[in-house]
């Protein structure tokens, strides 16, 4: 594929087309349009002419993001926006079942995740059950 190839793909993707129609257009593979989406980063950015600025959305409320190029790609337009995505987020991921437990040391209930060994509510505990004298 051709660097004239490349910046015709590019245009279509701004323009709105997918995948499927940009395959059909030039003739490459879906899969092949794909990868070279992903690989330069254009897959859900559009660019402003005008001040050369790429325009994203926030993950979390949908506000538009000013990107700079150069620089790290923005998901979220606030650390608020970020902690209530996240927040929503860990019921969903990185999570196993949790494990119900009772304190060694103190009796108190606790939960675990992931770990089905657990024996103590917190290290505070388990010095105090482990080492005392």
């Amino acid at each position: 594929m051709t660097s004239t190839d490349k910046n015709e793909v590019w245009q279509m993707r701004l323009s709105g087309m997918s995948y499927r129609q940009i395959a059909e257009v030039t003739g490459f593979s879906k899969n092949t349009i794909k990868s070279l989406c992903r690989r330069n980063k254009m897959r859900e950015i559009n660019i402003n002419k005008n001040n050369n600025e790429i325009l994203t959305h926030c993950k979390n409320c949908g506000s538009q993001l000013v990107q700079s190029r150069g620089h790290r790609q923005r998901k979220f337009c606030s650390d608020k926006c970020r902690f209530a995505w996240w927040h929503g987020k860990n019921a969903v991921v990185g999570r196993e079942s949790p494990y119900f437990f009772s304190c060694k040391n103190c009796g108190k209930e606790f939960t675990s995740y992931g770990n089905k060994d657990r024996k103590y509510c917190c290290y505070n505990c388990y010095t105090l059950d482990r080492f005392k004298h």
